[in-house]
């Protein structure tokens, strides 16, 4: 599809719904600043991103209507919404003008778990007349801390950071701690915290509820595919077998160094070169999943007549995918929503106390499982 989209910030603005995506102004100091502007041709800009419709369903903007900026070719998967905003030059620092703007952080983009969650933040925010600013940070808390003090540099009135910790880190700490007027949201795998108020997503119970499911269908040999950043659910993988005095076979256990489903498929084809196969397949999520599926099927098996697999996350495509996963759910359709929901509380009682919500997962059952012949 032949498709142009007009960028934000000198590079590109990917986003779901109202974002405006501004890792190069990260990298930008004050020196650096006036450069970049006169590169945009004025002492601001104001940017119009046009579109969100997946796989490439966008619109363009009227010519009457385009704003100048920088343009960029993007994947037809993702296309982006309206929106309009300013970012105003002054010496020692970058002031915001426009709607209230929410500063969003999240690991990345390229995973449909964060689109949805993102998208349904974005939709959410659009109805209490808010924009979302994204920063991604890659995984890593070096950034994640360089994304949180940018926002805070050009004054959002809310910070909602996603993350995968276990822990609080050291960094957020000290951001949240000393910056007592900006208000915190953590969405992470943290059960409770006294520094903000937070949703926690237990890595742990989605796997228990995967292979409780596995073992009341009568498998007994199971394997695991996943990646380096999945680690956690591999541990509480390893953990639950051992609690229920189910064998661990390390040559079922597959860590990639790849993704999504280019992780499923090395993994799966790894286990299939064992003597004795597995019955079923816990994949760490859903694109690993397909990935799984499609290496057995490729490999002349059936799922789930050969083997059964399970998965976490029940992204859009799940149930359409062949056959329809099995999957443990953590509502993510709805998780954006709550995360606006407890943002919006907090501004309007800063200094209600502090709320930490578990989200309880739940297992959805479709056709890839089924039971031991």
């Amino acid at each position: 599809m032949k498709a142009r989209h007009i960028c934000a910030v000198a590079g590109v603005a990917i986003a779901v719904g109202t974002v405006v995506f501004m890792q190069s102004l990260v990298a930008t100091n004050d020196r650096q600043a006036p450069a970049v502007a006169k590169r945009l041709s004025a002492p601001w800009a104001a940017w119009q991103v046009e579109g969100l419709r997946m796989r490439g369903r966008g619109r363009r903007a009227p010519e009457a209507e385009r704003k100048p900026a920088a343009r960029c070719a993007v994947s037809p998967d993702l296309t982006l919404p309206v929106v309009q905003m300013q970012i105003d030059y002054r010496p020692g620092g970058r002031v915001l003008q426009g709607p209230p703007m929410i500063g969003v952080v999240a690991p990345e983009l390229n995973s449909s778990y964060y689109v949805m969650i993102l998208d349904s933040l974005r939709k959410a925010l659009r109805e209490q007349k808010m924009q979302m600013l994204l920063m991604l940070t890659d995984f890593t808390e070096e950034q994640e801390e360089k994304c949180i003090k940018e926002l805070l540099r050009v004054g959002v009135c809310g910070v909602i950071c996603f993350a995968e910790h276990e822990e609080v880190t050291e960094s957020f700490r000290r951001l949240v701690t000393n910056n007592k007027t900006v208000p915190f949201l953590l969405v992470s795998m943290v059960e409770k915290t006294d520094l903000c108020d937070s949703l926690c997503m237990d890595a742990d119970s989605y796997v228990h509820l995967a292979l409780e499911h596995l073992i009341k269908l009568g498998h007994r040999r199971i394997g695991y595919v996943g990646e380096t950043l999945t680690e956690n659910k591999r541990q509480a993988f390893e953990q639950y077998l051992r609690d229920r005095g189910l064998p661990v076979n390390e040559e079922y256990i597959v860590v990639t160094d790849s993704r999504f489903e280019k992780s499923g498929k090395e993994g799966m084809n790894r286990i299939l070169a064992c003597k004795e196969l597995p019955t079923a397949i816990y994949a760490a999520y859903d694109e690993i999943a397909r990935g799984v599926i499609y290496a057995a099927k490729r490999a002349g098996y059936a799922v789930p007549q050969d083997f059964s697999v399970v998965s976490a996350s029940d992204i859009y495509s799940a149930k359409y995918m062949d056959p329809p996963l099995t999957t443990v759910t953590n509502f993510v359709g709805d998780m954006g929503e709550l995360a606006c929901d407890l943002m919006m509380a907090r501004l309007a009682r800063p200094n209600k106390p502090v709320e930490n919500i578990s989200l309880n997962p739940r297992l959805v059952v479709r056709e890839s499982t089924a039971t031991l012949q």
